[in-house]
């Protein structure tokens, strides 16, 4: 089982809480800009490597799964 089922706590403060202390540290500071940058977990175990960006089907290996990914 995934530490995000044992104690979401856990994945509230690396993401929730880490989110929000990062923007409002660009608040305080007048940064405009933020890159985001995804994950290959979107992909689950890829049989190709490296993985295109168009690969499918996308199996996340993470609680956060969205409810359709097509």
């Amino acid at each position: 089982m995934r530490v995000s089922v044992i104690d979401p706590e856990i994945h509230f403060n690396e993401n929730i809480l880490a989110s929000f202390k990062v923007l409002e540290y660009m608040r305080r500071n007048d940064i405009e800009y933020l890159v985001f940058a995804s994950s290959s977990t979107v992909y689950g175990e890829a049989s190709v490597i490296p993985t295109p960006e168009d690969y499918h089907p996308l199996n996340p290996i993470s609680i956060y799964e969205p409810l359709n990914w097509q």
